[in-house]
């Protein structure tokens, strides 16, 4: 989460030291109850959903997340303007800064759809993260000589225990690790940490002979489509 936060909004949480920054509680919860209710019919619908104790407490969280993502926006964009009246100042740029300056179709984004992408990148990117890892180890465990190819490639790369290499890594040398890309892409296919995802039409349109209104809710199955054999 930290690596995450600095990435994308330029900001530093310390949550190793800091476990009970408001924003990280915020975001642990909000996945929590998503979680909870994609596995509920009960509770899928909107109107009933926020009628529920989950409901109301999943608005409440939302309004933490959008209060912080607004006032790091904030910052942000005066930070930016800091940097354009002063061209010798470094510029490290952070997701949040490419999306202040980003425009679609001649237009800028606006903060909502800023704060949006940001959410979903802060959201999206930490349990993700974490979990393609777990499951890429637990797989390696189960099949040793895979483990051992990719054991010998770090070591081709990097050396053993000791050796220099180990502390020079970059993003050149993480590029020479052809074989562990290959894992963690088949860990994903096998184990994809968002096995769907949704979309709203906001047209009528035809797909494959089939007739798809504007406003309708389209879940494409992720998991299904990797590991059909066919």
């Amino acid at each position: 989460m930290d690596i995450i936060c600095e990435t994308a909004m330029g900001i530093q949480l310390q949550c190793q030291t800091n476990p009970n920054v408001q924003f990280i509680e915020a975001t642990e919860e909000m996945i929590d109850l998503i979680h909870k209710r994609i596995f509920n019919p009960l509770i899928t619908n909107d109107f009933i959903y926020f009628f529920t104790d989950a409901g109301r407490r999943q608005r409440n969280l939302l309004s933490i997340l959008h209060n912080f993502s607004d006032n790091v926006i904030h910052e942000r964009k005066q930070r930016l303007t800091d940097r354009r009246s002063d061209e010798d100042q470094p510029v490290k740029m952070t997701f949040l800064d490419h999306l202040l300056e980003s425009h679609c179709d001649g237009v800028p984004l606006s903060d909502v759809e800023i704060r949006g992408e940001v959410n979903t990148f802060m959201l999206a990117g930490h349990e993700t993260t974490t979990s393609c890892v777990s499951f890429a180890l637990f797989y390696i465990s189960r099949i040793p000589d895979i483990q051992q190819k990719l054991y010998d490639e770090i070591v081709s790369v990097y050396g053993t225990n000791g050796d220099v290499r180990l502390a020079q890594i970059t993003h050149a040398s993480l590029q020479q690790l052809k074989y562990m890309e290959m894992v963690i892409k088949e860990t994903l296919r096998i184990s994809p940490r968002v096995p769907m995802i949704g979309r709203t039409s906001f047209g009528d349109m035809t797909v494959d002979g089939v007739a798809i209104p504007a406003g309708t809710e389209i879940i494409i199955n992720i998991y299904i489509m990797h590991n059909d054999p066919e």
